[in-house]
């Protein structure tokens, strides 16, 4: 699902890696380059490919992540009433899709506190003596 909305609504963006060496100028015209990734022709996919494999281009793929969330929003959640499963369903789908564009979960953005347990009992009390 994902993939496919990255394909719909993603962004490829190339630019040149600073000191760079590109003598003859072959990736020129990708030093800036900004293309939907679904216009992108074979042909610069592999000539952008060969740039960054030489170390002269940096490719990334932007996606608008509140148009990720709401697409999940819709398939996932719909229109079932908010409960405690959907709100564990919708925190699971934010967290692994801010995961796997790189940027910071919200797991991440917040320390985790350690989980809250009941104070045991003192051992000292639960002692007896056995002497004679």
């Amino acid at each position: 699902m994902l993939r496919q909305l990255t394909l719909r609504t993603g962004t490829l963006r190339v630019t040149v890696k600073p000191k760079a060496e590109d003598e003859k100028g072959v990736y020129q015209q990708f030093y800036d380059f900004n293309e939907p990734l679904r216009h992108l022709s074979a042909t610069r996919v592999l000539a952008i490919n060969r740039g960054e494999k030489e170390k002269i281009l940096t490719v990334k793929i932007q996606v608008d992540l509140a148009t990720v969330l709401n697409y999940f929003q819709f398939k996932l959640i719909g229109q079932h009433p908010a409960s405690e499963a959907t709100a564990m369903i919708e925190a699971a789908y934010t967290d692994a899709t801010s995961a796997s564009l790189g940027r910071p979960s919200s797991a991440r953005c917040a320390p985790a506190s350690p989980p809250m347990r009941p104070p045991s009992p003192s051992r000292s009390s639960a002692k007896t003596s056995t002497t004679s």
